[in-house]
């Protein structure tokens, strides 16, 4: 029984993950998302706001359609 489990984690280990390049049906594309956010804080005079601005863009592969 043990040799049987043993047997089939080598064989999924030599089989390993599926090859991302071999797939051409889809051509890959980087896709951009940008979110931006501000954020205000009053100052300890009471006399104006220190603001931050914040942008962060999230980039990532998809299949080109």
């Amino acid at each position: 029984m043990k040799n049987n489990f043993c047997l089939a984690l080598l064989a999924l280990f030599m089989l390993g993950c599926p090859s991302e390049e071999n797939n051409e049906e889809c051509e890959k594309v980087m896709e951009c998302q940008e979110d931006s956010e501000m954020v205000c804080d009053k100052r300890e005079n009471d006399c104006g706001q220190d603001c931050h601005y914040y942008v962060v863009e999230h980039c990532y592969e998809v299949c080109k359609k």
